[in-house]
């Protein structure tokens, strides 16, 4: 627990850097996974096992999001989009080149078929603070946060017993859930 704690410490202030820069040059990032998932649903970094950070963005902002990742030190590792062709699953991949944090930028969270379409416009207006050891930043509300975690673990066959976790503890911890939304 104390290591992970320790790692997802300094995934945070990479976050938190990440996430100024890209406001600096008026991208708008929702970080959901990794530490800000660990705080909100376990309430302890050190409780959960955080290897990177993922982040939604507006596709219209991914040449700047990238710039930015590219001065932050990042590379593009995969790119599931090829200029002018969109794939099943836009993303772009990135590892900083000392190789320890790497960087998912998604603008679609599932393939055409599987039925979901994230409607952005309604989770930056309920976004929520999620308190960082380094800062404050601003993150999705557990609602959404929850049906993200669910079309994530089932687009991926919930080949990881930790994405089951995540769904119980958030479900746990956040017992005033708006089941209705």
């Amino acid at each position: 627990i104390q290591a992970n704690a320790l790692l997802n410490t300094l995934l945070a202030k990479e976050l938190v850097a990440v996430l100024d820069a890209l406001a600096a040059k008026g991208v708008h990032a929702i970080p959901f996974k990794g530490v800000t998932l660990a705080q909100t649903a376990y309430g302890d970094l050190g409780l959960r096992e955080c290897a990177d950070f993922e982040m939604i963005v507006d596709r219209g902002s991914i040449p700047q999001a990238r710039q930015v990742l590219w001065s932050q030190g990042y590379q593009l590792t995969s790119q599931d989009m090829e200029e002018g062709h969109e794939s099943d699953e836009p993303r772009h991949f990135f590892q900083k080149k000392n190789g320890i944090v790497a960087v998912d930028l998604q603008w679609i969270m599932a393939r055409r078929h599987f039925g979901f379409r994230l409607d952005r416009s309604v989770f930056w207006s309920r976004l929520k603070p999620v308190h960082l050891p380094a800062k404050t930043v601003m993150g999705l509300c557990p609602e959404d946060l929850l049906i993200l975690l669910c079309v994530h673990g089932s687009k991926q066959a919930w080949k990881q017993l930790k994405w089951i976790c995540d769904v119980a503890e958030l479900v746990r911890r956040r017992q005033a859930l708006d089941w209705s939304r």
